[in-house]
């Protein structure tokens, strides 16, 4: 992995964020076991590449704009105030976008970086009708916007550079966290040789592996409420099947099983006895989640623990 320094590049960026006196971000905690940690170092990481980002468009967004900013240094004082409440209305625009309920991410991540580069324009309009109240001449080759241009020219490099060492960073505590969460972190379900964990469930014993996010299962129902790899030990069929994907602290998929009590009007996999589950995993490595049949609601409990 990269430099830590690298991965974690703190940034003063447009909105005038001011980094460490050392340069360097708070150190990072010692690797640790707790899922709740490397929760928070996940978010620590994914925020500081996610404003990284923010910036960087910010930054190549204003430059795109920089001719018609160059215009401002020959307009009169009542000009600059008209291109103001402009900028200032286009401001209140992009920060009702941030709050609307219907706004998708990308638009919210346009109005996010508009906003950096609208707040930063509003302080160049401000200073040059300062001076100009003043009765002071904006000298064309040292003034807020030339500094603005300049401070991009310096800063745009380094955050490029940087970003691909901080996605790294965060990248890899994503996948501690995640590994975390399925159990992978906690010695209460250490993995049996065959990398098989086994889970005490709502509804009997559960097995589950890992292929990346992908998790594959079998569980025990009706009077099978225990078993060993997959086999009703009573040498009948109640062993269902189990196949979903975790995103985050959350799996979500499809259980499906040979009989049952709701038949669905359609099959999957072969079978009519199928349904959806969510589960939401906890820092012992086990879940509180809901399952439903067919695709109806989820209302019914499906928790489980570490075995």
């Amino acid at each position: 992995m990269r430099s830590s320094a690298l991965a974690f590049f703190v940034f003063a960026g447009l909105t005038g964020l001011a980094a460490p006196a050392n340069g360097q971000p708070s150190p990072s905690p010692a690797p640790a076991r707790d899922c709740a940690a490397l929760k928070a170092e996940n978010a620590r990481l994914t925020g500081i590449v996610s404003a990284m980002v923010d910036e960087i468009g910010a930054m190549e967004m204003a430059k795109t704009q920089f001719a018609e900013a160059d215009k401002a240094l020959g307009a009169t004082q009542g000009d600059l105030a008209v291109k103001l409440e402009v900028v200032d209305g286009s401001i209140r625009i992009a920060q009702r976008i941030l709050k609307s309920e219907d706004a998708d991410d990308s638009a919210k991540r346009t109005a996010r970086r508009q906003i950096m580069v609208l707040e930063k324009w509003a302080s160049v309009l401000r200073d040059f009708m300062t001076r100009r109240a003043l009765g002071e001449a904006v000298d064309p080759q040292d003034n807020a916007l030339v500094k603005w241009k300049a401070r991009i020219e310096k800063r745009l490099p380094k955050l490029r550079a940087a970003l691909p060492g901080a996605s790294e960073a965060s990248s890899a505590a994503r996948q501690a966290y995640l590994a975390c969460m399925r159990g992978a972190a906690s010695p209460s379900a250490s993995p049996a040789p065959n990398g098989i964990r086994t889970y005490v469930t709502t509804i009997g014993e559960v097995q589950l592996a890992w292929r990346g996010a992908s998790v594959r299962g079998t569980y025990g129902y009706g009077s099978t409420t225990r078993f060993a790899n997959g086999v009703d030990p009573t040498g009948g069929n109640n062993v269902g099947r189990i196949e979903g994907d975790q995103a985050d602290e959350r799996i979500s998929g499809y259980w499906e099983q040979p009989t049952g009590t709701v038949r669905c009007p359609t099959n999957r996999s072969g079978k009519a006895y199928w349904g959806r589950f969510l589960w939401t995993m906890k820092a012992n490595g086990g879940w509180r989640g809901r399952r439903g049949y067919c695709d109806g609601d989820m209302n019914e409990t499906w928790d489980g623990d570490p075995k």
